[in-house]
């Protein structure tokens, strides 16, 4: 591939794995539709990635606060950010040689299926714990916000009880 192709022609390329609309997007590409794909394949095919085979099994873990509470959104559903090792590797890929992954990605899947599939495999099994963890946290934070919920509602039940009493 040529590495003065543009990023347009690389889009088409790589079709709709790149822009599933319900992906999220780094530099343009699907984290889950582009870029843990090149970087499995790129593993299987022994060029360094930067980034722990743990991390492309679990590749959008929940966002914490500085305090260690989860990040909410004005909803209320958790926040999910892009692990730093998979933005560093979508960075350097995009400035150096991105139009090439395409390329790396086809030839493991032509010429190393079995060893793409355990890839796959092996990062699924080693973020087990990953995913069990932050399934923890948000369990353990939402019963937290449930209990303060409940807490503000046994107030403003009692709250005007007391007011009368006092007065």
């Amino acid at each position: 591939m040529s590495s003065t192709m543009t990023l347009d022609v690389l889009t088409k390329l790589v079709g709709k794995a790149g822009s599933s609309e319900k992906d999220r997007n780094i530099r343009s590409f699907g984290l889950r539709g582009f870029w843990v794909p090149n970087a499995h394949a790129a593993r299987v095919l022994g060029v360094s990635t930067g980034v722990p085979v743990e991390h492309l099994g679990d590749p959008l873990p929940p966002a914490y606060a500085k305090d260690g509470s989860l990040k909410r959104t004005s909803s209320g559903l958790v926040q999910r950010k892009p692990r730093k090792s998979i933005l560093d590797f979508a960075n350097r890929c995009m400035e150096a040689y991105a139009q090439d992954w395409a390329e790396v990605r086809t030839t493991a899947e032509a010429e190393h299926p079995q060893e793409l599939h355990a890839s796959y495999v092996e990062a699924a099994e080693k973020a087990l714990p990953l995913i069990e963890k932050a399934s923890q946290d948000i369990a353990v934070d939402e019963a937290r916000i449930a209990a303060a919920q409940a807490a503000q509602a046994e107030e403003a039940i009692t709250q005007p009880a007391r007011m009368r009493a006092a007065a």
